[in-house]
């Protein structure tokens, strides 16, 4: 089953982005929405995707939540809403 998650990273926190976006691409598929801010697509549950992550923050602060993405609202771009719709076939 696919699942969806929002990962907000902490704005303050330096990464190394080829490392994060290597660990995103283990999911069906992603996207970027915001500096800090990424919605993921994927049938491996919250606790894989967690043990995936946390190395890559070394110990700062992350968050990661399973989201309903038929259920959104906001003001984003265009590009980003035809993600959703597309993903959520609303």
């Amino acid at each position: 089953m696919k699942n969806y998650y929002i990962l907000i990273i902490e704005e303050s926190v330096t990464i190394d982005k080829d490392i994060l976006i290597s660990k995103l691409d283990l999911a069906l598929d992603w996207i970027h929405i915001m500096s800090n801010v990424f919605i993921i697509e994927s049938t491996a549950d919250k606790i894989k995707w967690y043990k995936r992550l946390k190395p890559v923050f070394n110990g700062n602060k992350f968050f990661l939540t399973e989201i309903d993405l038929s259920n959104s609202i906001g003001w984003m771009p265009k590009w980003i809403w035809s993600w959703i719709k597309e993903k959520a076939k609303i």
